[in-house]
């Protein structure tokens, strides 16, 4: 007879330190890896949202902007308003003026809010002036003013200044003359033709160039033409209607 042999069971193996080691330097690979693509992910998509929320900032200001170019008029006035716009421009409630002051323009006129050109005027005429000036900090913004028209003539009330763009190195406007060509100026004045035998003209279109850094220093530029309905200026007896 064959001597029986004793069945022995294997005895569980720890694990050793090196297997560990190996461990955990793979699952440190692997957390690596993840790492570094989700981070330029993340960052991808934080720079997206923050282009997104730049370029919509924009945009509703630009709308406005060109609604109120849009609604751009001239007016042949009383001449005592007459007398107050020989002696100070800001008394002259009916005039468009575009100043080129380099990479900062100003423009300074009279807007129906928006509401399509009309030859009869409606109540909410609005003096209207945009222009980059420094803050305390020493930030330059580009600021809207408004001020109400009422009855051909400024009311009591004191400018609204509003803030729209911080951190602006370009505000540039360009001025289309009126006629078939496309010739641009970087000026525009309706008072030089200002007494009883000429009449005043708006541009037919207006180019406007704005470049600014928001808070997380993205950088925007945004360029946009606003054509001008109403280039005649409107009659005298139409401006005291309401």
């Amino acid at each position: 007879m064959r001597p029986l042999r004793r069945q022995m069971r294997s005895r569980p193996r720890g694990i050793t330190l090196i297997e560990v080691l190996f461990a955990i330097a793979i699952l440190g690979m692997i957390a690596g890896l993840v790492y570094s693509s989700f981070v330029p992910t993340l960052e991808i998509t934080q720079e997206v949202n923050a282009q997104r929320a730049l370029y919509r900032r924009a945009r509703v200001i630009f709308q406005r902007m060109e609604s109120e170019f849009r609604g751009a008029f001239l007016g042949i006035y009383p001449a005592s308003n007459r007398r107050n716009c020989e002696l100070d421009l800001r008394d002259c409630p009916f005039f468009f003026v575009g100043e080129d002051n380099g990479s900062l323009d100003e423009v300074t006129f009279t807007s129906l809010a928006g509401r399509p050109a009309s030859r009869r005027l409606q109540a909410d005429q609005i003096w209207l002036h945009y222009y980059a000036d420094k803050d305390e900090s020493g930030q330059m913004i580009l600021y809207r003013e408004e001020r109400p028209i009422h009855n051909g003539d400024f009311d009591d009330t004191v400018p609204i200044k509003t803030p729209l763009f911080h951190n602006v190195d370009r505000f540039n406007l360009r001025y289309i003359e009126r006629g078939t060509t496309n010739d641009y100026v970087d000026e525009w004045d309706s008072t030089r033709g200002l007494d009883e035998t000429e009449t005043n003209h708006l541009p037919r279109a207006v180019e406007i160039s704005i470049r600014y850094t928001d808070e997380l220093e993205h950088e925007g530029e945004f360029i946009t033409i606003v054509e001008i309905p109403a280039s005649e200026p409107l009659e005298e007896e139409e401006t005291t209607q309401q």
